[in-house]
């Protein structure tokens, strides 16, 4: 049978299942790697200066594409670099694949140069962190990195590998690809949501990444509308829904209008979708209000009901969720429902709206520029930002009208906006705008 460097088979097993970008700083430890990405061409591999910048452009790919992309590191330093990123993408649900090169075989366990135990120190900001054991079980462990990412809630993967088992022959085999669970929502469920979103007085839809990732933008507001529900978006996902629709109330973020956070907990009935209602979200825990039914669906089981308890609890993904409301024989809303969304609605517009003139006395006036943002780039282009309290003016008053506009860190990571717009620039080969706010 014909054979294979270990690292090659591992990175065209990767390969294989739609990988196509790699990042990061060349390092002695993970040569075989570097070696295997210049002889599979289709996988297109970007040097940077900083591990933490290769980890955020990968997240950025991940987000921006659904299948993740792979960072690079070398040995303990690498490792401590490529962290940043790997948090942002466990605490954004984004898949990601990290491959660290470790201290060669007979040097393990010595503390030898920069040797940590990776697996150890990367397995609290992953959803898996292991020791490649040998070459001849790479392939199998890159196989199983790549479905841990992408299935259930997604998120980073990390796989340290010593130098000197990456050059190891092994069979020439292609491991065929499994695919991702389906998940299924029970019609009474679904038509249990309706009722309580029908019959409530304020309901209100809390729309999530789940949302991005299972591209239902346009089915969510094919539910918003028939049901007449307002949609507000998560923390840094301000792009699910439209933000010019008239059932659109902002953002749960810091910096959003204070009419966002008042009507929130003013909702008798929380429809979380998509979303693990993480702090920031629900303004520090305290939405939904205590007296507020929550029905919350999550493709995870684990976050459903986390953070508040929930009268209804679907472990399902969300376009999956909306297809089966959107099935259930919906009646007409009330106009009392209607015309209290367009007050809600005119009222986030009004506190929403940038300032005609500048209201500072010194340099720029940070609304002003998100307003010339607002004129000038087109609907397509995308925003990345870091964190930071410049973002309030983002918030507040920027409008996204597409999904996948905006890319940005949930995990309030500083220095993400640069490597996530040459990400985003990347991937799109410089079809649109792509401005980095930080």
């Amino acid at each position: 049978m014909k054979q294979v460097r270990a690292g090659v088979a591992a990175i065209q097993t990767l390969r294989d299942r739609g990988v196509r970008y790699a990042f990061g700083v060349p390092g002695e430890s993970f040569l075989g790697l570097l070696d295997a990405l210049y002889e599979t061409p289709e996988i297109k591999l970007i040097t940077t200066r900083h591990e933490g910048g290769a980890s955020f452009m990968a997240e950025a790919v991940g987000k921006l594409t659904g299948t993740p992309a792979i960072c690079m590191g070398t040995r303990g330093v690498g490792a401590a670099n490529l962290a940043i990123g790997l948090h942002t993408a466990q605490q954004d649900s984004t898949p990601l694949l990290a491959f660290v090169g470790h201290v060669e075989t007979p040097a393990r366990h010595r503390e030898a140069l920069q040797e940590v135990e990776l697996a150890q120190f990367l397995a609290p900001i992953t959803k898996w962190s292991v020791e490649a054991p040998t070459g001849a079980q790479l392939p199998a462990i890159a196989a199983e990195a790549f479905r841990r990412s992408v299935t259930g809630r997604p998120g980073p993967v990390a796989v340290a590998v010593r130098g000197d088992i990456l050059d190891e022959p092994v069979a020439d085999e292609s491991l065929p690809p499994t695919a991702i669970p389906s998940t299924a929502v029970c019609p009474a469920d679904a038509a249990a949501i309706v009722a309580l979103l029908r019959d409530a007085r304020r309901p209100l839809i809390i729309a999530g990444g789940g949302i991005l990732r299972a591209k239902a933008s346009d089915a969510l507001i094919q539910l918003a509308e028939q049901l007449n529900v307002p949609v507000m978006s998560v923390f840094r996902r301000h792009d699910i829904f439209p933000n010019d629709h008239p059932l659109y109330l902002g953002p749960l973020s810091f910096g959003a209008p204070p009419c966002v956070a008042e009507r929130a907990r003013q909702a008798d009935v929380v429809f979380a979708l998509g979303t693990r209602l993480g702090e920031i979200t629900t303004l520090g825990y305290t939405i939904p209000s205590p007296e507020t039914t929550l029905i919350h669906a999550d493709v995870s089981p684990d976050v459903l009901g986390r953070t508040a308890p929930a009268a209804i609890a679907i472990a399902a993904d969300a376009g999956e969720v909306i297809a089966a409301c959107l099935a259930v024989e919906l009646d007409i809303p009330s106009s009392e429902r209607i015309a209290a969304n367009q007050v809600d609605r005119e009222r986030y517009v009004a506190e929403s709206t940038p300032p005609a003139t500048s209201t500072v006395t010194a340099g720029a006036d940070p609304a002003l520029v998100i307003a010339e943002l607002r004129r000038q780039l087109p609907p397509e282009a995308i925003l990345t930002a870091d964190a930071g309290n410049f973002y309030g003016w983002v918030a507040r008053y920027f409008r996204f009208l597409r999904p996948g506009t905006l890319l940005a860190p949930t995990s309030g990571a500083m220095g993400y906006a640069v490597p996530a717009a040459v990400a985003a620039a990347v991937v799109l080969e410089n079809q649109v705008p792509v401005v980095a706010l930080a």
